[in-house]
């Protein structure tokens, strides 16, 4: 019987979706111990999150005026 890796566990793919969420995405796709469309959903949260923090601090450099 194969032992499973201690960074495929649940607890440490969750910590590490909160504090590096890229790599807590390539575990949780690696591992597949979580249903795809949870997979799915929280890729895409990421990249949202991830799209609107690039816009926001691109339209905040864009239109600072105080140069």
């Amino acid at each position: 019987m194969e032992k499973k890796k201690w960074y495929y566990s649940t607890w440490f793919i969750l910590l590490m979706l909160i504090m590096i969420p890229p790599v807590g995405i390539i575990l949780m796709w690696a591992g597949a111990k979580f249903p795809k469309p949870v997979r799915i959903g929280v890729t895409l949260i990421c990249l949202w999150m991830v799209a609107s923090h690039w816009d926001s601090a691109w339209f905040a450099n864009y239109f600072n005026t105080s140069k």
